[in-house]
């Protein structure tokens, strides 16, 4: 059967000399960030109208450049569910909600706001269905590391190992009693780190998904949406918009 693992997290490592030093490169409420090579594509909140309708816009970062333009939502598709984005659609319920994730040989594992989850192949054909939850909850975000997907569950304070091919939970770190995490909502992974970006406490933790050890990697003063690593640069989303750590 399925093995569950609860692990206590280290004592905290803090780089508050870091976080100091960041940079800001956008100012406003930024809905969701993608690396690309060499820069970020972005999609943020432009306007708010009058009968309260969101207006959404895109732009793209080249760092090697330093160049900053406005780009299409085809666009932000394109960097999310890459090059089949167009044929994606009937199979994605909204492109900033549905969460998505590259597999191995052009699949593509999609995790939408209901727990329901698809893997789709290179042609757009769905070849599996299941569920990805934990007590009940939908994941806030996902990342693939070579055969698992990690799942972070804001509400139950847990980041969770599921099998890619059966979506059988198979690892849990936190959601217990002693746990570091609060509102985890965003994962970049770059084994064998993991980075794990937790609104609540406004922390970035830094966890080890071979040994599963994990320490505190920044802490800011506001909340921390997301994290991600492009162009040799860290940046970060906060609620007061994208930074450059």
């Amino acid at each position: 059967g399925r093995k569950i693992f609860c692990f206590k997290l280290k004592q905290p490592i803090k780089y508050y000399n870091r976080v100091k030093n960041m940079k800001s490169i956008f100012e406003g409420e930024v809905l969701e960030a993608l690396a690309v090579p060499g820069g970020l594509v972005f999609a943020y909140i432009s306007e708010v109208t009058r009968d309260g309708k969101t207006v959404v816009a895109y732009r793209h970062i080249n760092f090697e450049n330093g160049r900053t333009t406005t780009v299409t939502k085809k666009i932000f598709q394109l960097a999310k569910f890459g090059p089949n984005y167009q044929s994606l659609e009937k199979n994605v319920a909204h492109h900033l909600s549905t969460q998505a994730a590259a597999l191995e040989g052009g699949l593509i594992f999609l995790s939408e706001r209901d727990g329901s989850a698809k893997i789709i192949n290179s042609e757009s054909d769905v070849v599996w269905t299941g569920r990805l939850c934990y007590k009940q909850e939908a994941p806030s975000a996902i990342a693939v590391d070579g055969t698992a997907v990690w799942a972070a569950f804001r509400g139950s304070n847990a980041i969770v190992r599921f099998n890619i091919s059966t979506a059988r939970e198979e690892l849990r770190i936190g959601g217990g009693g002693e746990n570091n995490f609060n509102a985890p909502c965003g994962l970049f992974i770059k084994s064998p780190s993991m980075w794990v970006s937790n609104e609540g406490s406004h922390k970035i933790w830094l966890v080890n998904v071979k040994t599963y050890e994990a320490d505190e990697y920044m802490n800011f003063e506001e909340p921390v949406y997301s994290y991600m690593q492009t162009a040799g640069l860290e940046l970060a989303v906060l609620k007061s918009g994208l930074y450059v750590l």
